[in-house]
């Protein structure tokens, strides 16, 4: 069977979900070309019981393509075909049931059709289905099976389940800790692209977990991770350029790489954005910045605060506090 080429839309950042309609790539251009002569044929055809005109008409109301998009008749349509046995209707049923489109929410029954997708080996299903697992939804919390599940699809070179059932490895969740294999799954995923896979590839070659520590490997995976916007991989490449490990100091880049991460609203990099800026007695967004990280949770920034303001005008703290609102605002746009 052909694997479905998926939309799918990524929730819960590094450790998602996969929700997302999908149809088989040989299949892609004519749904997507699909005019009111093709719907009827489709209709025509699903009508008479056919589970793949009843998969692709689903994908089409789910969509709104062609149609006024309806997700009670996409479940519908879906149902008809997943009772049938279609692995990528039952995955889609599986989907709505997660959101609560076209069907009243219900966790229980996403894990249901994830399942019977995953057991025809859908690898999208069977990551999705991990999830549940590990995160207890719609299902007890089990991290063993989460790892197995993980596991099928990582087989099948699925990078997100690689990533996280590496991540397991590394923590010993529901696998016996081994950071050797922890590495290697994660560099499966991250030779694939991955951001959130190279940012922790970089952190394993930082701090040496589960290889030789190299700087220079840690640098180029943080540099990959952070060319796509990772904000954690732009936090520790700053921290890399700030305090010398594998590259000569330089504070500009360090600020820049801070920059970008704080500026994705990420906490600890607000916080070295502002002992970086502090340093260089750049006191008003150094403050500016430490507040920002102080209300956003940080822990440590308000005794920094303290202190810092001690070393400030008083219209220079006015004009912190400002600056902070206007960050601030920016950052929890209403």
């Amino acid at each position: 069977m052909v694997k479905s080429v998926r939309y799918f839309a990524v929730v819960c950042l590094s450790l998602c979900l996969f929700c997302a309609p999908g149809f088989a790539a040989e299949e892609a251009v004519a749904v997507a070309a699909s005019d009111a002569e093709a719907i009827q044929l489709l209709e025509q055809q699903a009508s008479q019981g056919e589970a793949q005109a009843q998969f692709k008409l689903g994908v089409i109301y789910q969509k709104g393509e062609g149609v006024a998009q309806n997700y009670e008749q996409a479940a519908t349509l879906y149902r008809q075909a997943a009772d049938q046995g279609h692995c990528e209707a039952q995955y889609n049923l599986g989907v709505l049931y997660a959101r609560g489109q076209g069907v009243e929410q219900n966790l229980t029954e996403a894990v249901n059709w994830y399942r019977r997708a995953a057991e025809q080996g859908d690898a999208i299903a069977q990551y999705n289905l991990a999830v549940m697992y590990r995160d207890g939804q719609g299902v007890a919390q089990d991290n063993a099976q989460a790892a197995q599940w993980f596991q099928k699809a990582a087989e099948q070179g699925f990078r997100w389940a690689q990533y996280n059932l590496g991540v397991m490895y590394a923590k010993g969740e529901g696998v016996e800790k081994d950071d050797a294999q922890a590495f290697t799954l994660i560099k499966q995923a991250a030779d694939q692209g991955m951001s959130d896979a190279q940012c922790y590839l970089g952190v394993m070659y930082n701090t040496g977990q589960g290889v030789e520590q190299n700087y220079d490997e840690a640098r180029k995976w943080y540099q990959r991770s952070a060319d796509q916007g990772n904000d954690s991989a732009q936090l520790n490449l700053g921290l890399m350029y700030e305090k010398g490990w594998g590259v000569e100091k330089n504070t500009d880049t360090a600020i820049k790489m801070f920059s970008l991460s704080a500026e994705k609203n990420n906490r600890d990099a607000q916080f070295h954005l502002g002992v970086a800026l502090a340093a260089a007695k750049d006191y008003v967004p150094a403050y500016a910045w430490w507040v920002v990280s102080a209300a956003n949770g940080r822990q440590g920034t308000k005794e920094g605060l303290r202190v810092l303001k001690k070393l400030m005008t008083e219209e220079q703290v006015l004009a912190g506090n400002q600056k902070a609102k206007e960050l601030w605002e920016q950052l929890h746009p209403k």
